[in-house]
């Protein structure tokens, strides 16, 4: 995550650290800044993920969401701005795992949770 004001956004790269590809993958992750109504890019359809493959997401620049004051506010650490979700999948075996992730911003920090 790049915040410098103008071209800031939220990217999540997830990896297949695994020997085989991971099927059926579908990801859920929203973005929440306190007070507002959770955002999030829509749903991907569901994915192959190949052995030690990525599939990245990301999300719109703040900008384009929020006002510059709630920008500010976030920077200085006086508002909650967090991500959260599951991503979901099936290994070759069609055995079903789901993975949750969650973490905030503090100033100038991303704290996984």
């Amino acid at each position: 995550m790049l915040l410098d004001g103008r071209h800031s956004a939220l990217k999540i790269i997830l990896k297949n650290s695994g020997n085989t590809q991971a099927k059926n993958v579908r990801i859920r992750i929203g973005m929440m800044v306190e007070g507002f109504k959770d955002v999030g890019p829509d749903e991907l359809p569901p994915l192959v993920v190949a052995a030690h493959d990525s599939q990245t997401m990301t999300f719109p620049d703040l900008i384009q969401v929020f006002e510059r004051a709630v920008i500010s506010d976030i920077f200085k650490g006086d508002r909650t701005f967090r991500f959260q979700g599951e991503v979901t999948y099936e290994d070759i075996f069609h055995k079903a795992y789901t993975l949750k992730c969650a973490g905030r911003y503090y100033r100038g920090k991303f704290i996984l949770e």
